[in-house]
C-alpha cells in the first residue's frame, strides 16, 4: 500500500514522457499534434458557438411565435452574454492575483522557515553552553 506514496515525486516527468510518447505516435500517423489543454479549448469553443447559433435561431422562432422584436430580444441576449463574459474575466483575474499573493506568501514562509532553522540551530548551541557552564557552576559550589 505505501509502494504508491512515492508517486508524486516523479509524476510530472511521468506525465512529461506519456505526453511526448502521444506527440510521436500522432505525428506517426500524419496528424497535426495538438496540445491537450489546446484541443479542450478548441473544443468548448465550437460547442459554444454551436450553441450560441441553436439558441439564437430559437429565439428567432419564439420571437415570431409571440409577436416580440428579434433585434431588441437578440441585443438583451447579448448584453447578458457580455456581462457573463466581463464577470468570468474578473474571476480569473482575482484568481491569478490570490495565486501570486499566495506563491508570494509561500516564498517569504519558505524564507522565513530558513531564517528560523538557522537561528533555532544558534540558539540550541546557545542553549546547550549555557546549560553545561551552569552545571559546572553548580558542581564547584558544591551542589
Amino acid at each position: 500500500m505505501l509502494a504508491f506514496v512515492g508517486v508524486e515525486k516523479t509524476l510530472k516527468r511521468k506525465q512529461a514522457i506519456i505526453r511526448e510518447r502521444q506527440r510521436e505516435a500522432c505525428e506517426a500517423k500524419g496528424k497535426v499534434w495538438v496540445e491537450p489543454e489546446l484541443q479542450i479549448e478548441l473544443e468548448q469553443k465550437e460547442a459554444d458557438e454551436k450553441a450560441e447559433e441553436a439558441y439564437r435561431e430559437e429565439l428567432k422562432a419564439r420571437c415570431e411565435k409571440l409577436g416580440l422584436d428579434y433585434d431588441i430580444e437578440l441585443n438583451k441576449h447579448i448584453e447578458v452574454m457580455r456581462l457573463k463574459i466581463e464577470k468570468r474575466a474578473e474571476k480569473e483575474r482575482l484568481l491569478k492575483q490570490k495565486e501570486k499573493y499566495e506563491a508570494r506568501i509561500a516564498k517569504t514562509k519558505e524564507r522565513l522557515d530558513k531564517v528560523w532553522e538557522i537561528e533555532k540551530a544558534k540558539g540550541e548551541k546557545v542553549y546547550l553552553k549555557m546549560q553545561a557552564m551552569l552545571n559546572q557552576y553548580l558542581v564547584e559550589k558544591g551542589r
